[in-house]
């Protein structure tokens, strides 16, 4: 990404990205789901495979957080074509 690619992308994650999931409807029943059920299998697993499973979360997280950024890009090039 480049420098002022980046900078708006900060922009957007710290003043923008919130108020938008909040239009979301389904996006808090969704966080409630997805934490009820990263509970229940931590409890399925117990704490032998709680490392194993915390190291497999965060790198979904950072799956998704990449998918992000691949998606802001897109979007910012896309504005850009029309823009011209």
């Amino acid at each position: 990404m480049t420098e002022p690619m980046e900078v708006l992308y900060k922009y957007a994650e710290e003043h923008m990205v919130c108020g938008l999931l909040k239009q979301e409807g389904e996006y808090a029943d969704v966080c409630r789901c997805a934490e009820k059920g990263a509970q229940k299998l931590r409890a399925l697993m117990g704490e032998a495979y709680e490392e194993q499973l915390e190291a497999w979360m965060d790198e979904q997280n950072l799956l998704a957080f990449f998918h992000g950024q691949a998606l802001f890009q897109a979007g910012f090039r896309i504005a850009l074509e029309l823009a011209r």
